[in-house]
């Protein structure tokens, strides 16, 4: 049992899982620190879509908050207002004669209830009962599993579901649900008028109605979204037909005609008459602005940084795959399943990759590209005789957009682990509506660094193919929008030409780990190895490689033969024993004298520079 919250880790995971699938039926939630008094730090939740990173992301402390009007209304009931019980007697009265469908129905902290509802379209009212407020568009409200104190009773209490309570699918609205409310106060525009004369149009005006319901709306001056969240679901469960593929879009295309609408003859008639002028709509105010206090409150200073004792960064692999999120890039075919398959099977059991031991860790490895058979024998192939070790656990496919919470159901599962997904383009989830493709990169690299965050010592390896286009950067190779290399937290990129068993390893990070590059050699059937007996000589390799790809054979010859003599040798003694041309020569060591592949000791002596290898020698 957790103290400051009053609940074990089973009851948080399954109340998590109940706020999961509010948000997967289409209601809005995002989580918010909770101030002294308990009430949530002002955050705008204007455009909050349904996520479930957000419900991911809540911690005891933390309060999740759920948008009203947008598939369900509450209906929210607080004894302290009701004292007598009359209030709630009433209300009970009217709803058993209304008999809506009740969805859900929440235990609150103040020993009330709130209760889900169909969205009616309608702004949230104090309604004629005593104690209940009926909380529509425009309204939040608090969900399990925040717990929460207030100003009047500072013990912590959590907003509990029944479970005798199903959450079900929006149904037809009830009319004498929708009749029983007390119209809202809209300052004086009647926004909720316009809503209702939609809902009660015959199906023959359906279309005039929802045009001049909408521009009315607009004309008082709702902005377009809030507009689209008062109408759109409660047409929808009066059973309105879409004619651009959605209602929305039947109102965004309505929202776009209203400037060139024909004038009415109201206003004809009051053009005509002198002194007129234009009348202003005047939009309602936000927000008030935070003031400095508020938004400078998590600021530290250098003293305060100086003084801290961060923990040491974790690897999966020391020195090569460090936690937090790593994005693994390379061409198709070119090894990229195979090494990090290598990596999950060792870190598995404890073993070693290129000759580095690996703790012993709990291992899912998605793998979406193959089947059972297809991994069993991949798994065989690596590992020989040896058996597949238990900690290794793998799917071969996930639900549709349902990346992100398979990778948080397993790092909550088990702690200090390793993912790998393999690969991206399979897992990523689609855009969403009015979502670029670099936002959508960029939402699911932070999302899965949301959770290494949360996890540490765990990391997420993520296989992705790299462009075709060359850059001298190797940076630059990852496909896709730079989203993707700007939201990862180490990039590795493995080369390998095609029909080659020389392959080479880059890696950079924002984590505290330097940059390296590593040669490495394909073994068939074991996979990728070092090309050096540690990642030091493997490191010289890699640079003797990149030397040569750039040089022809006259050339390294030439300066195969200055590494060969650390005493240094004129250009007398290298055409002597090379047998190539004076000219020639003369250019080839000034070239690589210039890109420091040789040193020139002093004029018209050569020696070799620092731990350039040539040939092994």
């Amino acid at each position: 049992m957790n103290k400051a919250t009053g609940y074990s880790r089973e009851s948080l995971l399954e109340e998590t899982e109940l706020a999961s699938r509010l948000v997967e039926a289409g209601m809005p939630v995002y989580c918010s620190t909770l101030d002294r008094n308990g009430f949530p730090h002002r955050k705008g939740w204007t455009g909050i879509r349904p996520d479930l990173a957000e419900v991911r992301s809540w911690r005891p402390g933390k309060g999740l908050l759920a948008i009203t009007g947008i598939v369900y209304d509450v209906w929210d009931y607080d004894p302290r207002n009701d004292p007598d019980g009359s209030g709630l007697a009433e209300f009970g009265e009217f709803m058993e004669q209304a008999n809506p469908v009740i969805y859900l129905r929440v235990s609150t902290r103040s020993g009330g209830w709130h209760w889900y509802t169909a969205a009616l379209g309608e702004r949230k009212a104090k309604t004629r009962f005593r104690g209940v407020d009926y909380q529509g568009g425009g309204a939040c409200v608090f969900i399990p599993p925040t717990v929460r104190r207030s100003k009047e009773d500072p013990e912590p209490r959590g907003y509990e579901a029944k479970p005798e309570d199903a959450i079900g699918e929006p149904l037809e609205v009830c009319d004498k649900l929708r009749k029983g409310l007390v119209k809202a106060e809209s300052n004086g525009r009647g926004l909720t008028e316009p809503v209702r004369e939609m809902i009660d149009a015959e199906p023959g005006d359906r279309n005039e109605a929802l045009r001049d319901g909408v521009w009315k709306l607009m004309d008082s001056g709702v902005d377009l979204e809030t507009v689209i969240q008062m109408t759109a679901p409660a047409l929808r469960e009066r059973g309105w037909k879409a004619r651009n593929g959605s209602l929305e879009n039947d109102i965004r295309d309505i929202a776009s005609r209203n400037q060139n609408r024909p004038l009415t003859d109201e206003e004809r008639r009051l053009i005509r008459e002198p002194g007129w002028e234009p009348k202003i709509s005047r939009r309602k105010p936000g927000r008030k602005a935070p003031d400095g206090k508020e938004l400078l409150a998590g600021m530290r200073n250098g003293t305060w940084l100086d003084s801290q004792e961060f923990a040491p960064l974790e690897y999966a692999v020391p020195g090569l795959l460090p936690e937090g999120v790593v994005l693994l890039v390379g061409p198709p075919k070119a090894g990229k399943s195979t090494i990090i398959r290598r990596i999950g099977l060792e870190s598995a059991r404890g073993g070693k990759v290129f000759g580095i031991k690996c703790e012993r860790r709990s291992v899912l490895y998605l793998a979406l590209e193959d089947d059972d058979a297809s991994m069993q024998a991949s798994c065989w192939e690596l590992l020989g005789d040896d058996e597949i070790p238990a900690r290794f656990h793998y799917l071969t496919e996930i639900k549709p957009g349902m990346l992100i919470p398979t990778v948080a159901a397993f790092l909550d599962k088990y702690t200090r682990s390793l993912v790998v997904v393999d690969t991206l383009g399979r897992a990523m989830d689609p855009q969403r509506r009015g979502e670029t493709q670099y936002d959508r990169d960029y939402r699911i690299l932070t999302d899965l660094k949301s959770m290494a965050k949360n996890h540490p010592g765990s990391t997420i390896v993520v296989n992705h193919h790299s462009r075709k286009a060359k850059s001298e950067d190797f940076v630059d190779m990852v496909s896709g929008t730079n989203a993707l290399a700007g939201g990862a937290d180490t990039i590795v990129v493995l080369f390998r030409r095609r029909g080659s068993a020389d392959g080479m390893w880059k890696a950079t990070s924002r984590k505290p780990m330097d940059d390296a590059e590593y040669a490495l050699i394909l073994e068939r059937p074991f996979g990728w190895r070092l090309n050096g007996k540690d990642l030091e000589e493997a490191t010289a390799n890699a640079v003797t490689a990149m030397t040569q790809k750039n040089l022809g054979g006259r050339s390294i010859e030439a300066i195969s033969y200055v590494s060969a003599h650390p005493e240094g040798v004129t250009l007398a003694q290298i055409a002597e024993a090379t047998g190539i041309p004076p000219n020639q020569l003369k250019y080839y060591i000034s070239t690589a004298a210039e890109r420091g592949d040789i040193l020139k000791i002093k004029r018209g002596l050569y020696g070799p520079s620092g731990p350039i290898r040539i040939n092994g020698k």
